[in-house]
């Protein structure tokens, strides 16, 4: 299955919208610096509770990092959450890897800075 994103950041909170051609958004993501993750629609249990324990200063530095990564002196950027792991990786090209590995689930995806 193909999925897009779109991440709107700002100062304190990163918007990540996630659709599917022809359906529309099929998820939206607000990680808000101060007040936390919010997601719509809900979330599932395991979900819910993986947001509860994660480190929001800690993962909002880590998206805010990401986004700047080819403006930045840093080429990796990385965050831990328990049993998940968050990579950021500068390429060639204004583009940057995301790599998420979770309980042996691995998702790669590009960032591609257009500016």
């Amino acid at each position: 299955m193909n999925y897009n994103f779109v991440i709107f950041p700002s100062n304190n909170i990163v918007i990540i919208q996630v659709n599917k051609p022809l359906l529309g958004n099929v998820l939206n993501v607000t990680i808000d610096k101060f007040n936390g993750i919010s997601t719509s629609p809900a979330p599932d249990f395991k979900t819910v509770d993986f947001i509860k324990d994660l480190n929001l200063g800690d993962f909002f530095n880590f998206i805010s990092n990401c986004l700047r990564a080819n403006n930045i002196e840093s080429k990796l950027t990385s965050f831990d959450q328990g049993q998940t792991r968050f990579e950021c990786n500068n390429r060639k090209g204004m583009t940057t890897l995301i790599t998420i590995e979770s309980e042996n689930i691995y998702i790669k995806g590009f960032l591609r800075d257009y500016k």
